[in-house]
């Protein structure tokens, strides 16, 4: 019993991680594709001063695109959950603020290819990425195998 719920822990463990690196992948690569729109999307939040704006759209999307990537691949399975788990913090503190501040503004979450606004929806977006994470994060530990005792 115990080996068939590894089994499924291992099979739903690879499921999210494929699509929480899919995401992140694609979220990076569409951000890629109009730098300038993304840093005014990122300036729209009114939580930095323009010039790491603008070094935050650069940088950002090629975080999520290796972070993404390493994901679907399972290298450092626990250590890149936890840079999603990092990412889906900032992202749902930034859209909480903007929220809370009533910002009628563009998320910029997947680039040109979303131009939903920000608000609750967005929010549960970012709950879900978190609930992602989590569960990789954790699903990673419980599926090592056990290390041999020389003692």
């Amino acid at each position: 019993m115990a080996a068939k719920k590894k089994t499924t822990i291992a099979y739903a463990s690879i499921i999210a991680r494929v699509l929480l690196g899919g995401l992140l992948v694609y979220a990076g690569f569409s951000k890629l594709m109009d730098v300038p729109k993304f840093a005014k999307d990122i300036a729209n939040f009114r939580l930095l001063p323009d010039s790491l704006n603008h070094l935050l759209a650069v940088i950002l999307p090629w975080n999520e695109i290796v972070v993404g990537s390493m994901l679907i691949v399972g290298i450092w399975t626990r250590a890149v959950a936890l840079a999603s788990l990092f990412f889906f913090t900032v992202f749902a503190v930034a859209v909480s603020s903007a929220i809370a501040r009533n910002l009628n503004i563009e998320c910029g979450c997947l680039g040109n290819a979303d131009a939903s606004k920000v608000g609750f929806l967005t929010l549960a977006k970012d709950a879900v990425g978190l609930t992602l994470g989590l569960y990789i994060y954790f699903s990673a530990a419980l599926s090592k195998p056990a290390r041999p005792n020389w003692n």
